[in-house]
């Protein structure tokens, strides 16, 4: 009997609906007491058919016969569902698959190869899955060895290989129509749902949502309710949770009871409260706790109770129950186990938002147990996401904003202990942090230092600011080359942001409420810090996603003046990612000053979608800026029909000193800049997600990018990267040492004006970009005061 019968039946056997025939009577009579009530009757049977298993396993590796193959494929197939693998006896089930496969019984062989790598991927064994799996991937094609492919291909994108589970998922694709076989529909169909999966780890949103809608036109019988998950995962992961709600009811009416579709239910209906109103949020929050708790109660898999107890505690969080935090984090720490990876964000979440709402009720002592289990979990996963090499999503072992957050918590209860240098200490967590993000690593800068930090970003009056944000109470760091001290931002991530967005939005109406932006920079800019922040001429704000979103330049710290009547801005993305940049030396070679790309026409699908692309002002006031200032040769224009990405990725871009893009820029899913189309792409709408894969294989770039475009320093936090700049993070990835970026809407016509006096001061007076950016905004008092320059603003271009 084939081994993938002999799993179904072990399964069936147990839930008692199946007569399990062709079984050997003993094993039957254990399936009987496994399905019985008696616990001590179960353990005594799991016990019996361990040994079944070992004896007859043995025997058929020594000497095959058909009886102990049939005995050892039937028990061992029984302990492996049940995953009750003793210790120490994986030996045994890899030599008895090697025998099935020795032996020409190939069937036998792919099924128990499969079931083996499962339960490795089930105790977090990735390398031991990998060689499961790969005993059975040469050969002839079966369809054994494309489910093993599809299979490997979740380990490796689990794992963070993100190419390699694309090449094993293309290589099971081309077999899948030479087989005759049932199952080849549905595999199929799973792989291209992890297709999918793939895109959206790769922050590919709107092509993960083209492709599941495609995918929806072909689902096979009985994977409808797999369908529905995906659809809403995608829908999700595009911030579209109004209709991932609505998707959701309307999948619940025909699948009640699936847990799993319940917990994206409560996942909806949280990130849909947080944009409702009063009255909205409470019933969505509600919603989202009962959701939770019928999935708490249910028989589903301890992963979907976890991460049900996980949306619970988020409910609570925002709707500010703070008693009830404690338990609810209480619950998840029970439920979450320290040796499974992919437990540990949940458990480094329960256990920093816990510190935030109960740090101060805790005595000394407790506090000092707090302290060291949250630096015990940020140690296992800062240890885990080192081990990934870069570029490669680690987002199952570790979520951005959690490890981000969790972060904050211990920054907070690190600074509050009576221990000497504690303010350095926690900047070297900080930093430890940082080291690990995608900028940081490409440019080899693992063994970056403090005072290596400090070398490169401060110096006479120049200093740093650098930003851990935390649910309730963040912390700010300011360095400069003598001098480190902190002080305690006395708002959580969410209040910051809501007035960092108020602010930017009165900034630009012009009207708002003046309140807000003095209330921000108390907040941002603590007292404790600002005598040593007046000493400075230039400053570098370091944060990931939320300080780059506060207009510092605009906020009255100086006798009520905003900060950019004196003092130059830069935003660092994190501290690692500081000291690249500004390693990087201005070259000998370049063959132009000015590259001026100028999209002045959207394609009729962006004119359809936005209609405020339809014609943005000519270029001419900024290539007459820079041919005045510079080589009428040295300056390259490509305009219209030229201005496409192949232009922006070219050679002659990479060759400059600055590149300027004058265009449109929609935020859609994320930042796009809205270029002419090309034949690599029918819009030309540019998102940050395909810059980076149009750019990932420069090694160098120019230094200075300038992108005056709409809202192109907005975007969603991608997994894996150390900014949440999407577009910057692109071009610094890329060699660039600095690119300006806009958080809202510029007014074309004083835009314009602003590119041509910015542009000259840089060629003309020779100043670093943060400078001539002060300056700029000085001479045109208006929105363009909100640009925001990224990475390194020091080192002139000329």
């Amino acid at each position: 009997m084939g081994l993938r019968r002999c799993g179904a039946l072990a399964i069936l056997a147990l839930t008692g609906s199946a007569t399990a025939q062709g079984f050997d009577e003993d094993i039957l009579a254990l399936f009987r007491e496994i399905r019985g009530k008696d616990p001590k009757a179960r353990a005594r049977a799991v016990q019996e058919l361990h040994e079944i298993f070992l004896t007859s396993a043995k025997a058929y590796i020594d000497d095959a016969s058909e009886k102990t193959q049939r005995r050892a494929a039937q028990s061992g197939s029984l302990l492996l569902q049940m995953k009750a693998v003793y210790p120490g006896d994986e030996d045994v089930y890899f030599r008895l698959a090697d025998a099935f496969l020795e032996r020409g019984k190939q069937q036998s062989a792919e099924a128990f190869f499969s079931l083996l790598a499962r339960r490795h991927v089930y105790a977090g064994r990735t390398d031991e899955a990998r060689a499961a799996y790969t005993k059975i991937l040469d050969g002839p094609p079966t369809i054994g060895r494309a489910r093993a492919r599809f299979e490997l291909a979740q380990v490796e994108r689990l794992a963070g290989d993100i190419p390699r589970a694309e090449e094993l998922l293309e290589s099971a694709a081309k077999v899948l129509p030479e087989l005759d076989d049932k199952d080849a529909a549905g595999i199929a169909f799973h792989i291209e749902a992890q297709h999918v999966h793939l895109l959206l780890t790769r922050g590919l949103n709107t092509e993960a949502y083209v492709r599941v809608r495609r995918l929806g036109r072909r689902v096979p019988p009985g994977l409808e309710l797999d369908f529905a998950k995906h659809e809403v995962d995608v829908l999700l992961s595009l911030g579209r949770s109004d209709r991932a709600l609505r998707a959701c009811e309307k999948s619940l009416q025909r699948w009640p009871r699936d847990p799993g579709l319940r917990t994206r239910r409560a996942q909806a209906a949280i990130a849909a409260g947080r944009g409702a109103d009063a009255r909205g949020r409470e019933k969505l929050f509600d919603d989202a706790m009962r959701d939770a708790s019928q999935v708490r109660s249910s028989r589903a898999p301890r992963s979907q109770k976890l991460r049900s107890a996980m949306l619970r505690l988020e409910a609570l969080e925002a709707r500010g129950s703070n008693e009830a935090i404690a338990s609810a984090a209480a619950e998840i720490q029970q439920l979450a186990r320290e040796d499974d990876p992919s437990d540990l964000p949940y458990l480094a979440h329960a256990t920093a938002l816990e510190s935030a709402t109960m740090f101060d009720s805790f005595d000394e002592s407790e506090r000092a147990a707090m302290r060291t289990r949250l630096q015990s979990i940020f140690d296992q996963l800062v240890a885990r996401w080192r081990k990934m090499p870069p570029r490669r999503d680690p987002y199952p072992f570790l979520h951005y904003q959690n490890r981000r957050l969790a972060l904050g918590e211990l920054l907070h209860t690190i600074c509050s202990s009576d221990e000497e240098d504690r303010t350095t200490r926690a900047l070297e967590q900080v930093l430890e942090l940082h080291r690990i993000g995608s900028i940081a690593r490409r440019g080899n800068v693992d063994d970056c230092t403090l005072d290596e930090v400090r070398r490169h970003l401060t110096g006479k009056k120049r200093g740093v600011l650098v930003y851990a944000f935390a649910w309730r109470r963040s912390i700010v760091f300011a360095m400069d080359g003598d001098t480190i001290q902190h002080a305690e931002v006395e708002a959580g991530r969410n209040e910051i942001r809501d007035l960092a967005k108020r602010s930017v939005t009165a900034i630009l109406a012009g009207d708002g409420d003046e309140n807000d932006a003095k209330r921000l920079a108390e907040l941002v800019v603590p007292k404790p810090l600002r005598a040593l922040l007046a000493k400075w001429k230039h400053v570098t704000v370091v944060s990931s996603h939320d300080a780059g979103h506060i207009p510092f330049a605009e906020l009255p710290l100086a006798d009520g003046e905003p900060l950019r009547t004196r003092t130059a801005t830069t935003f660092c993305p994190s501290l690692p990612a500081g000291v690249l940049v500004s390693r990087r030396r201005t070259r000998d070679d370049y063959e132009h000053d000015f590259v001026v790309l100028s999209a002045p026409n959207a394609s009729d699908r962006a004119k359809k979608n936005w209609t405020e692309t339809a014609r943005a002002p000519a270029a001419d006031p900024i290539v007459e800026s820079a041919v005045r200032h510079t080589d009428e040769e040295r300056v390259e224009e490509f305009e219209a029909e030229k201005a496409t990405l192949e232009s922006l990725i070219s050679d002659e871009a990479a060759s400059a000193r600055v590149v300027t893009v004058l265009a449109h820029g929609v935020v859609d899913e994320e930042p796009s800049l809205v270029l002419t189309p090309s034949p690599s792409s029918d819009d030309g709408l540019v998102g940050g997600s395909e810059l980076h894969e149009a750019l990932r294989r420069r090694s160098r770039y120019a230094p200075l990018v300038v992108l005056f475009a709409c809202g192109t320093a907005q975007g969603a936090i991608r997994s894996g990267d150390d900014t949440g700049h999407r577009l910057a993070s692109a071009f610094l990835e890329a060699g660039a040492r600095a690119v300006v970026v806009a958080p809202g809407t510029l007014m074309r016509n004083e835009a314009w004006r602003f590119a041509a006096v910015f542009q000259e001061l840089l060629a003309s007076e020779k100043l670093a970009p943060a400078e001539a950016l002060r300056q700029a905004q000085q001479r045109l008092d208006g929105p363009c005061g909100l640009l925001h320059l990224v990475g390194d603003g020091v080192s002139s271009p000329f």
